[in-house]
């Protein structure tokens, strides 16, 4: 009879698959943008308004100049992300059914998208977020201005522009480390010690007789001391 599946499993399994499904669909629509913005040119905005087009051409140099591994950032991280996602997609199914393999992926996969996350704020911190507030601040006005749309309406649409992107990078960093806890908490569920008395029964090929408690009398499942003793550990008991 197979070892049952201790709480904290099941619960790293429905976190890592809900992670694994959203963000597998979300890397997904990322690399299929990145394609269709490739195959519709580089004039995002839309049209072919001269003033639109040089405002982007303005826009892209001074990205380029400030931040020139922007583009290789976007790529590389789009296709980490996802290939991040599919494993913990495929390690939470894994896990349902105790396979040893599934705790090893999800709690490498966990770590590496904890990693890459805290790359990317930094990234985004120290060399995205301001060459785009520059770029706002005086870059965009200023070509906007030898476009012939200088004004108030064009002053009031920066200011509300500028709000906007506070908001937008606010926002960004509040959910970059909403979901590194978010991962933290399933490599912390995996690594609990019952859990890998669990994972090493299975793998020891270790069944439960009928009638045998998983947990020993006067301990609970979450129990963080227990069993840390050999000699007390109900596995030995004979």
């Amino acid at each position: 009879m197979p070892s049952p599946r201790p709480g904290s499993v099941t619960a790293a399994a429905v976190l890592s698959i809900i992670y694994g499904s959203l963000f597998t669909l979300c890397g997904m629509c990322a690399v299929a943008g990145m394609v269709g913005q490739g195959a519709m040119g580089k004039n995002f905005f839309g049209g072919n308004d001269p003033v639109q087009i040089q405002v982007q051409n303005e826009w892209e140099q001074a990205l380029q100049r400030d931040v020139p591994t922007y583009q290789a950032f976007q790529i590389g991280t789009n296709f980490v992300n996802l290939a991040l996602a599919v494993s913990l997609l495929i390690a939470g199914i894994g896990l349902l059914s105790m396979n040893p393999w599934a705790r090893t992926l999800a709690m490498t996969a966990s770590l590496l998208a904890i990693l890459s996350y805290i790359f990317q704020v930094i990234y985004l911190g120290v060399y995205v977020f301001p060459s785009m507030n520059r770029i706002f601040q005086e870059i965009l006005p200023a070509a906007m201005a030898r476009q012939g749309a200088a004004g108030p309406g064009l002053d009031e649409a920066m200011r509300l522009v500028r709000v906007v992107m506070t908001v937008i990078v606010v926002i960004t960093v509040i959910l970059y480390v909403l979901i590194i806890v978010y991962l933290f908490i399933i490599v912390m569920l995996l690594r609990r010690q019952h859990v890998r008395a669990a994972f090493a029964a299975v793998a020891a090929g270790t069944d439960l007789r009928p009638g045998e408690s998983e947990i020993p009398p006067g301990a609970y499942e979450d129990d963080p001391g227990w069993g840390q003793e050999p000699r007390d550990d109900w596995r030995f008991r004979r």
